[in-house]
Protein backbone atom coordinates (compact mmCIF):
# COMPACT_ATOMS: atom_id res chain seq x y z
CA UNK A 1 0.00 0.00 0.00
CA UNK A 2 2.77 2.68 0.89
CA UNK A 3 4.54 1.64 -2.66
CA UNK A 4 1.49 2.16 -4.22
CA UNK A 5 1.17 5.74 -2.25
CA UNK A 6 4.39 6.62 -3.04
CA UNK A 7 4.09 5.66 -6.90
CA UNK A 8 1.07 7.80 -6.93
CA UNK A 9 3.00 10.66 -5.13
CA UNK A 10 5.69 11.04 -7.57
CA UNK A 11 3.50 10.81 -10.85
CA UNK A 12 1.52 13.96 -9.40
CA UNK A 13 4.73 15.79 -8.59
CA UNK A 14 5.99 14.87 -11.75
CA UNK A 15 2.93 16.07 -13.87
CA UNK A 16 3.11 19.35 -11.51
CA UNK A 17 7.04 19.99 -12.13
CA UNK A 18 7.66 22.10 -15.82
CA UNK A 19 8.79 20.06 -18.38
CA UNK A 20 11.09 22.58 -19.99
CA UNK A 21 12.67 24.47 -17.86
CA UNK A 22 15.84 26.53 -19.56
CA UNK A 23 17.29 25.38 -23.02
CA UNK A 24 20.20 27.40 -25.06
CA UNK A 25 20.03 29.42 -27.80
CA UNK A 26 23.38 30.09 -30.13
CA UNK A 27 25.38 29.89 -32.93
CA UNK A 28 27.14 26.75 -31.97
CA UNK A 29 26.49 22.90 -32.94
CA UNK A 30 25.55 21.79 -29.63
CA UNK A 31 23.01 25.02 -29.03
CA UNK A 32 19.36 23.60 -28.67
CA UNK A 33 18.37 26.05 -31.14
CA UNK A 34 20.59 27.67 -33.41
CA UNK A 35 20.95 31.22 -35.60
CA UNK A 36 20.84 29.53 -38.20
CA UNK A 37 17.03 28.38 -37.67
CA UNK A 38 14.56 30.86 -38.48
CA UNK A 39 13.32 32.72 -35.59
CA UNK A 40 15.14 30.48 -32.88
CA UNK A 41 13.91 31.71 -29.98
CA UNK A 42 10.28 31.70 -30.57
CA UNK A 43 10.79 28.25 -31.54
CA UNK A 44 12.05 27.53 -27.94
CA UNK A 45 9.15 29.63 -26.52
CA UNK A 46 6.80 27.80 -28.39
CA UNK A 47 8.26 24.20 -27.37
CA UNK A 48 7.59 25.39 -23.91
CA UNK A 49 10.75 27.06 -22.18
CA UNK A 50 10.65 29.52 -19.68
CA UNK A 51 14.43 30.43 -19.44
CA UNK A 52 15.76 30.78 -22.86
CA UNK A 53 19.97 31.55 -22.02
CA UNK A 54 21.35 32.97 -25.50
CA UNK A 55 25.17 33.47 -26.43
CA UNK A 56 26.58 36.41 -26.11
CA UNK A 57 27.57 38.89 -28.85
CA UNK A 58 25.58 37.17 -31.21
CA UNK A 59 22.54 38.35 -32.98
CA UNK A 60 19.20 36.81 -33.28
CA UNK A 61 16.72 37.60 -36.02
CA UNK A 62 12.58 37.58 -35.42
CA UNK A 63 9.77 39.39 -33.45
CA UNK A 64 8.32 37.26 -30.43
CA UNK A 65 5.39 37.16 -29.06
CA UNK A 66 4.99 35.72 -24.87
CA UNK A 67 1.69 34.79 -24.41
CA UNK A 68 0.84 31.85 -21.42
CA UNK A 69 0.80 31.92 -17.70
CA UNK A 70 4.22 31.23 -17.04
CA UNK A 71 7.25 33.73 -16.08
CA UNK A 72 9.69 33.65 -18.49
CA UNK A 73 13.51 34.78 -18.28
CA UNK A 74 15.35 35.85 -21.76
CA UNK A 75 18.88 35.21 -20.26
CA UNK A 76 21.92 36.98 -22.77
CA UNK A 77 26.11 36.77 -22.89
CA UNK A 78 26.68 33.66 -21.89
CA UNK A 79 30.33 32.86 -23.43
CA UNK A 80 28.98 29.81 -25.85
CA UNK A 81 26.17 26.83 -25.06
CA UNK A 82 28.36 25.02 -23.34
CA UNK A 83 28.86 27.87 -20.46
CA UNK A 84 24.90 28.36 -20.89
CA UNK A 85 23.90 25.08 -19.93
CA UNK A 86 26.16 24.86 -16.62
CA UNK A 87 24.80 28.53 -16.24
CA UNK A 88 27.83 30.21 -15.78
CA UNK A 89 28.64 33.77 -17.44
CA UNK A 90 31.80 35.27 -17.86
CA UNK A 91 33.56 38.61 -15.87
CA UNK A 92 32.17 40.88 -18.48
CA UNK A 93 28.90 39.69 -20.21
CA UNK A 94 28.55 40.99 -23.97
CA UNK A 95 24.87 40.83 -24.49
CA UNK A 96 22.73 39.22 -27.03
CA UNK A 97 21.31 41.87 -29.78
CA UNK A 98 17.44 40.15 -30.48
CA UNK A 99 16.78 41.90 -33.68
CA UNK A 100 13.18 42.66 -34.72
CA UNK A 101 11.03 41.56 -37.87
CA UNK A 102 8.83 43.24 -39.86
CA UNK A 103 5.68 40.57 -39.31
CA UNK A 104 4.48 41.60 -36.47
CA UNK A 105 3.45 44.93 -34.73
CA UNK A 106 6.04 45.11 -32.24
CA UNK A 107 9.46 43.94 -31.66
CA UNK A 108 8.42 41.75 -28.27
CA UNK A 109 4.88 41.25 -27.11
CA UNK A 110 4.02 40.24 -23.75
CA UNK A 111 0.72 39.13 -23.07
CA UNK A 112 -0.47 39.06 -19.58
CA UNK A 113 -1.79 35.76 -17.82
CA UNK A 114 -5.56 35.36 -16.69
CA UNK A 115 -5.36 34.35 -13.34
CA UNK A 116 -1.68 35.52 -11.92
CA UNK A 117 0.79 38.67 -12.68
CA UNK A 118 3.13 36.98 -14.41
CA UNK A 119 6.91 38.14 -14.43
CA UNK A 120 8.67 38.61 -18.33
CA UNK A 121 12.64 39.31 -17.75
CA UNK A 122 15.41 40.29 -20.45
CA UNK A 123 18.75 40.43 -19.15
CA UNK A 124 22.31 41.44 -20.98
CA UNK A 125 20.13 41.80 -24.00
CA UNK A 126 19.72 44.51 -26.72
CA UNK A 127 16.80 45.11 -28.63
CA UNK A 128 17.34 46.76 -32.53
CA UNK A 129 14.43 46.71 -35.33
CA UNK A 130 16.44 45.53 -38.88
CA UNK A 131 16.34 48.63 -40.33
CA UNK A 132 16.41 46.66 -43.94
CA UNK A 133 12.54 45.76 -43.83
CA UNK A 134 11.82 49.82 -42.63
CA UNK A 135 9.83 48.26 -39.82
CA UNK A 136 7.67 50.63 -37.84
CA UNK A 137 6.22 49.62 -34.09
CA UNK A 138 7.53 49.91 -30.60
CA UNK A 139 10.39 47.90 -29.08
CA UNK A 140 8.09 45.86 -26.49
CA UNK A 141 4.45 46.12 -26.11
CA UNK A 142 3.29 45.62 -22.85
CA UNK A 143 -0.49 44.65 -22.79
CA UNK A 144 -1.80 43.84 -19.50
CA UNK A 145 -1.34 43.00 -15.77
CA UNK A 146 2.55 41.92 -15.73
CA UNK A 147 6.03 43.10 -14.97
CA UNK A 148 8.50 43.69 -17.42
CA UNK A 149 11.47 43.81 -16.10
CA UNK A 150 14.62 45.14 -18.14
CA UNK A 151 18.38 44.35 -16.43
CA UNK A 152 21.37 45.71 -17.86
CA UNK A 153 19.60 46.02 -21.45
CA UNK A 154 18.73 48.09 -24.23
CA UNK A 155 16.09 49.30 -26.39
CA UNK A 156 16.95 51.32 -29.15
CA UNK A 157 16.33 52.71 -32.65
CA UNK A 158 12.70 51.81 -33.16
CA UNK A 159 9.97 54.70 -35.21
CA UNK A 160 6.49 53.88 -34.18
CA UNK A 161 5.50 55.80 -36.88
CA UNK A 162 2.16 57.54 -36.35
CA UNK A 163 1.67 55.19 -33.37
CA UNK A 164 2.57 56.03 -29.59
CA UNK A 165 5.75 54.20 -27.60
CA UNK A 166 8.69 54.12 -29.59
CA UNK A 167 10.93 52.06 -27.24
CA UNK A 168 7.88 50.68 -25.07
CA UNK A 169 4.10 50.84 -25.33
CA UNK A 170 3.11 50.00 -21.55
CA UNK A 171 -1.05 49.55 -21.47
CA UNK A 172 -1.87 48.39 -17.15
CA UNK A 173 1.47 46.69 -16.61
CA UNK A 174 4.62 47.40 -15.04
CA UNK A 175 7.94 48.27 -16.33
CA UNK A 176 11.06 48.22 -14.42
CA UNK A 177 14.58 49.20 -15.67
CA UNK A 178 17.62 48.50 -13.46
CA UNK A 179 20.61 49.55 -15.02
CA UNK A 180 19.10 49.87 -18.76
CA UNK A 181 18.72 52.23 -21.42
CA UNK A 182 15.68 52.99 -23.74
CA UNK A 183 17.50 55.34 -26.05
CA UNK A 184 17.18 56.80 -29.66
CA UNK A 185 13.46 55.78 -30.39
CA UNK A 186 10.94 57.77 -32.02
CA UNK A 187 6.98 57.94 -31.40
CA UNK A 188 4.33 60.31 -32.06
CA UNK A 189 3.69 60.08 -27.94
CA UNK A 190 6.46 58.67 -25.99
CA UNK A 191 9.40 58.50 -28.21
CA UNK A 192 11.46 56.22 -25.02
CA UNK A 193 7.77 55.15 -23.33
CA UNK A 194 4.58 55.31 -23.50
CA UNK A 195 2.36 54.35 -20.21
CA UNK A 196 -1.08 54.21 -19.88
CA UNK A 197 -3.23 52.74 -16.72
CA UNK A 198 0.27 51.11 -15.75
CA UNK A 199 4.02 52.32 -13.80
CA UNK A 200 7.48 52.62 -14.56
CA UNK A 201 10.12 52.37 -12.20
CA UNK A 202 13.79 53.00 -12.68
CA UNK A 203 16.92 52.95 -10.56
CA UNK A 204 19.87 55.54 -10.95
CA UNK A 205 21.34 53.64 -13.29
CA UNK A 206 18.93 53.43 -15.57
CA UNK A 207 18.06 56.01 -18.62
CA UNK A 208 15.91 57.22 -20.94
CA UNK A 209 18.01 58.84 -23.66
CA UNK A 210 17.79 60.74 -26.71
CA UNK A 211 14.24 59.52 -27.59
CA UNK A 212 11.84 61.95 -29.65
CA UNK A 213 8.36 62.48 -29.75
CA UNK A 214 7.39 63.52 -33.65
CA UNK A 215 4.07 65.79 -33.56
CA UNK A 216 5.47 68.19 -30.65
CA UNK A 217 2.17 70.84 -29.71
CA UNK A 218 2.29 73.06 -26.74
CA UNK A 219 0.72 70.82 -24.65
CA UNK A 220 4.01 68.54 -25.26
CA UNK A 221 3.87 64.88 -26.56
CA UNK A 222 6.63 63.10 -24.41
CA UNK A 223 10.36 62.91 -26.20
CA UNK A 224 11.22 60.72 -23.25
CA UNK A 225 7.64 59.05 -21.66
CA UNK A 226 4.36 60.10 -22.20
CA UNK A 227 2.17 59.20 -18.72
CA UNK A 228 -1.79 58.89 -18.81
CA UNK A 229 -2.98 57.83 -15.63
CA UNK A 230 0.83 56.01 -14.94
CA UNK A 231 2.68 56.01 -12.11
CA UNK A 232 6.57 57.04 -12.76
CA UNK A 233 9.21 56.90 -10.25
CA UNK A 234 12.73 57.36 -10.87
CA UNK A 235 15.57 57.43 -8.53
CA UNK A 236 18.23 60.46 -9.53
CA UNK A 237 21.63 60.72 -10.33
CA UNK A 238 24.10 62.91 -11.68
CA UNK A 239 25.20 62.10 -15.07
CA UNK A 240 28.68 62.65 -16.72
CA UNK A 241 28.74 65.95 -18.59
CA UNK A 242 30.10 63.90 -21.54
CA UNK A 243 26.33 62.43 -22.50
Amino acid sequence: MLKRRLSLFCAVFAAASPLFAFTTVGPQVNCQFRTTQVNPIQLALDAGHSEIRLVGAASYNGSLVVNGTTDVSFRGGFADCTQAANNVLPVAPQPSVLIAGASLAAGIILGSAPNRRRVITLRSIELRPNLEQNPTGPGIWVNGLLDARLERSRITGFNHAGGNGGGVMLFDGRLILINSEISQNRAQKGGGAYCSGGEVRMDPASRLLLNRAETLDSNGEGGGAYLQNCTFQSEGRVLPSTL
